[in-house]
């Protein structure tokens, strides 16, 4: 009585020989490519029809679309050729797709194919090939700003999901890190700063993301119009446009004055710049601009409560 369940044959080394072992297993339990990009050891299944899945394929050498590549076990292997074609689809380990240019020496693959009919080596023609070896992947993340590098256009962002992840950006070309409604540089960027949103290429080999876009957290309703009181630190000019500098929540701020700005008394009575001294307790309605720096900007009232 013939057996109907599929055949998978396991091959193994034995010096230079290729001794096969044969056994009948449900079509249920072969392996998938799915299953062996998380493991990288040789491996091969072949069933009756010579349909192949085959992990742990070590390249070592490129020739086009043709990977000459060895099987590995220990201090023994078996060459193996894998014949890429027009309809093979490649994908690094997490299904992503790549070209057959980016495979090189030493990347482990797995493939899944037919070997090919009369040859007197191994040799497969594969439907699909995964580099294990390109272990990047499309990704998205948030969380925390630290370790500003601007030698190395780097920064560190602490994740819930990943823990730490060294992001690499591209200043003023292929990055974009928007702030507010700002479209700022790495330098502009701060420690603490929360990131909403970083999208780009990770590498889990180095835990290091390329990335697209950063989107960095800021509250919008700091930029309204407000009352802001404080004291001069610093002024001179006694005409408009003026800008100097004041104390205000215990933050130095860049006051700029325009020539429509009213500048009244405590009394609310119109009054002279000239007047206006280090050390005076001032009233201002303006508002926050969104810079590196801290800048109350638009000033329609300024009230000197020390006159």
């Amino acid at each position: 009585m013939k057996k109907t369940t599929l055949k998978i044959w396991v091959l193994t080394v034995f010096v230079a020989t290729i001794g096969a072992f044969g056994a009948s297993v449900n079509a249920a339990t072969i392996p998938t490519t799915e299953t062996l990009v998380n493991d990288g050891a040789s491996q091969i299944y072949v069933d009756r029809n010579g349909h192949a899945v085959i992990g742990g394929i070590k390249v070592m050498q490129v020739a086009g679309s043709t990977y000459f590549s060895r099987l590995i076990w220990g201090e023994s292997f078996v060459r193996i050729t894998v014949k890429a074609n027009s309809k093979t689809k490649f994908a690094n380990k997490y299904g992503e797709p790549m070209l057959a240019k980016e495979i090189a020496e030493g990347d482990i693959l797995v493939v899944e194919g037919e070997l090919e009919s009369a040859s007197q080596t191994i040799t497969v023609i594969p439907s699909v090939i995964r580099d294990i070896s390109n272990q990047t992947q499309n990704n998205e993340f948030s969380g925390t700003v630290s370790n500003i590098r601007l030698d190395s256009d780097t920064f560190t962002l602490t994740t819930k999901t990943k823990g730490a992840i060294t992001i690499s950006v591209n200043n003023g070309t292929s990055t974009q890190i928007r702030k507010g409604s700002r479209i700022i540089n790495l330098s502009s960027l701060r420690n603490g700063d929360k990131v909403t949103k970083v999208d780009g290429v990770l590498n889990h080999a180095t835990n290091q993301m390329i990335a697209r876009s950063v989107v960095v957290y800021v509250d919008m309703k700091t930029f309204k119009p407000r009352n802001f009181e404080g004291k001069i630190k610093e002024i001179s000019g006694t005409t408009l446009p003026l800008v100097f500098t004041a104390t205000v929540g215990g933050v130095d701020y860049s006051v700029k004055l325009n020539e429509a700005t009213v500048v009244l008394n405590n009394l609310k009575k119109s009054a002279k710049l000239s007047r206006f001294e280090a050390g005076d307790k001032i009233r201002l309605y303006g508002e926050i601009e969104e810079a590196d720096s801290p800048i109350i900007g638009k000033v329609e009232i300024i009230r000197n409560l020390d006159l």
